[in-house]
């Protein structure tokens, strides 16, 4: 049996499309209390997780293609940037790769601008710090005491 994409029922939260705001191209995912964080080209969204209304942004200076986010267990918010088209990630050695702090008090900062970070792609905040995949699958450990030394190591179980 074929099922045709426009003959799948619409989800209930479609009719929450009344965002009023457009999104561009969003990515990356993540729950912050009643918060929903869209990383979103440039910038961080935040959207009601349970009416879909838009709460605000937080555009990211610099950012070329915001593709992920993840929140710490301390409220801080991490956004992963792969410093150039979401096409060509990685290949570039100009330093624009990137992961982005947003404190819980709502200060932005770097966190790290590495070429060597190789188009990250996918991030996971823990107890232990953040944890990032880049676009060639390196899993690469990120302690946030110490952002600048990168190791790439596996998580222990």
């Amino acid at each position: 049996m074929v099922t045709l994409l426009n003959q799948i029922p619409k989800p209930p939260y479609s009719a929450l499309n009344p965002f009023d705001t457009t999104l561009n191209s969003p990515t990356g995912l993540a729950l912050k209390g009643d918060q929903l964080l869209v990383s979103d080209v440039t910038a961080l969204r935040e959207f009601d997780a349970e009416t879909g209304k838009a709460l605000g942004k937080i555009e990211i200076p610099g950012a070329r293609h915001l593709n992920d986010v993840a929140v710490a267990p301390d409220g801080s918010v991490y956004v992963a940037d792969l410093g150039s088209d979401s096409d060509v990630a990685g290949t570039g050695s100009d330093g624009r790769d990137a992961v982005y702090r947003i404190s819980p008090a709502g200060t932005l900062v770097t966190l790290i601008r590495r070429a060597e970070l190789l188009g990250p792609s996918a991030l996971l905040a823990d107890p232990s710090g953040l944890w990032l995949v880049n676009a060639g699958g390196e899993l690469v450990h990120l302690l946030t005491s110490n952002a600048t030394s990168l190791t790439s190591n596996e998580p222990s179980a």
